[in-house]
């Protein structure tokens, strides 16, 4: 029995939001909270905001954007999440709906789809930097230099195609202008890659490849900071390139590490970062100094994890960068100073730092 394809709202509920977002290319992550099972999207299609601040319920898509720069009342159901992505409204917008919904099994009885690739994948087609003693001036713009590019595997992807599989299907998602980012597991196995579109034009800024795992799933760079004692958890890429750049900018750090978090939440899902810091503790770690936004809601983050993670014996402390800037919009020698100067956090010092909100 078909459900009635001019009936709209059975579409929307037959949308499964995941895999929608899996298709798209969307950076998102599988998160709990009071409401139940939600999804957080690292960047937000109304604002523009790309520090994880959109939650939206798995089941029915409602959510909101706590970026301090979206728009107010803007909020989120699956209608004007897909609208927003899609960049359509209208007829065309309820034609698209009606085709997820398809996809997603709205005929009655048929599986979803699955959207896979290759265990054994290559990257997409590109090159490694620097090439020809050249790399980007996105990148000298960041201060990654030629030897910083080299160090952290960065790549080129002008123009490409990314091949991947709707059930039997082959599909394609096109790459182009976009810094190749490769991420590995603990064990240092390159499970999946983002790239950073550096024309300030593209949307999403990054963007993943379809049918490989969720780049939250990982620890960026976890696999270099095995038997650190001390290790700086930040959120994004290039604040993890820039904390070991200042790391390894001055003698007597040796034992100091940084990976990032792809975001404030992490995934608990078996493998997952919050097993992979516990991996991180057993092979040495003594203390994780967590190095997120300074916005409210990163820093009530940062809270609720250090007092989590002080439940498997990590001792973390919070750091805070001047400014409200990033780590890598500041010097070096601020890094190290609030690494060294970062605030051990205890049930006492949570309440002092919720208070001061």
């Amino acid at each position: 029995m078909r459900v009635r394809e001019d009936d709209l709202q059975d579409a929307l509920e037959a949308i499964d939001l995941e895999y929608y977002m899996e298709v798209e290319g969307i950076d998102f992550r599988v998160s709990y909270g009071g409401s139940g099972r939600q999804l957080q999207v690292k960047e937000c299609p109304v604002c523009g905001n790309d520090a994880n601040k959109v939650y939206l319920n798995a089941e029915t898509g409602l959510g909101n954007c706590f970026a301090g720069s979206h728009p107010e009342g803007e909020n989120f159901n699956k209608f004007r999440f897909i609208s927003a992505i899609e960049g359509i409204r209208g007829p065309e917008l309820i034609r698209t709906i009606k085709r997820i919904a398809k996809e997603c099994g709205y005929i009655a009885n048929r599986e979803r789809p699955q959207v896979t690739v290759s265990a054994d994948f290559q990257m997409i087609e590109s090159i490694e930097l620097p090439w020809l003693g050249q790399s980007l001036q996105y990148l000298y713009d960041r201060g990654i230099d030629n030897e910083a590019a080299a160090y952290f595997g960065l790549r080129w992807c002008e123009s490409a195609w990314w091949t991947y599989k709707i059930g039997e299907e082959d599909q394609w998602q096109k790459w182009e202008n976009r810094v190749v980012i490769p991420v590995a597991d603990i064990d240092g196995v390159v499970r999946t890659f983002q790239g950073r579109d550096v024309t300030g034009s593209q949307k999403p800024k990054y963007l993943f490849a379809k049918g490989l795992p969720s780049t939250g799933q990982y620890l960026y760079r976890a696999h270099e900071a095995i038997g650190c004692e001390t290790i700086v958890l930040a959120e994004g890429v290039f604040d993890v390139m820039a904390i070991e750049l200042a790391i390894q900018s001055e003698k007597g750090w040796q034992s100091v590490g940084a990976v990032g978090s792809f975001g404030i939440s992490l995934s608990e899902t078996p493998g997952g970062q919050f097993d992979q810091l516990r991996a991180l503790r057993d092979a040495g770690m003594k203390d994780l100094v967590i190095m997120w936004d300074n916005e409210p809601a990163a820093i009530r983050k940062a809270i609720d994890l250090a007092l989590h993670l002080r439940r498997y014996g990590i001792h973390t402390r919070w750091a805070k960068l001047t400014g409200g800037k990033d780590a890598n919009e500041v010097t070096y020698e601020e890094v190290r100073a609030s690494i060294m100067s970062a605030t051990p956090v205890d049930q006492d010092a949570a309440m002092r730092l919720r208070l001061s909100l």
